[in-house]
């Protein structure tokens, strides 16, 4: 996923780790990031030219199927099943404003309707911002 830089820093979504900067496309994903970096942050690699800028890769915790999930994009896209459980599968959608996996079938989950189709926010500043221009979101 790709953060504007721009954006993040005018909406202090930063943090500084290990002598490097990260950016986050919500408040949420940047205390997540704060409380625990190690879990977010894979170890450096042997330095090579190619690898001047730093790359936050994320990863996802295990996460138990009972436990609650994270929320998030359009109904229209193919749906990617990422896991199984006793319960039912668990389907994830990409957030259309910061690109993150989205479990649909999350009780809680964030969504809102445009042109008959619905999509899945991370955030609720995901889906405040969508609500703003949906159209600009919307492909």
């Amino acid at each position: 996923m790709e953060v504007d830089r721009g954006r993040a820093t005018s909406a202090s979504r930063t943090a500084e780790h290990a002598g490097h900067a990260y950016y986050f496309c919500s408040d949420t994903c940047r205390t997540k990031f704060l409380a625990n970096p190690a879990a977010y942050v894979k170890p450096p690699a042997a330095p090579t030219a190619a690898s001047a800028v730093p790359v936050l890769m994320f990863t996802r915790p295990v996460v138990p199927a009972t436990a609650p999930t994270s929320r998030t994009v359009p109904e229209p896209a193919d749906p990617v099943e990422l896991s199984s459980t006793a319960t039912g599968r668990t389907i994830f959608r990409k957030d259309p404003v910061c690109g993150a996996d989205v479990d649909t079938t999350d009780v809680n989950v964030l969504k809102s309707t445009y042109n008959g189709s619905t999509f899945y926010f991370l955030t609720e500043q995901c889906r405040a911002e969508f609500q703003k221009s949906p159209g600009r979101y919307a492909k």
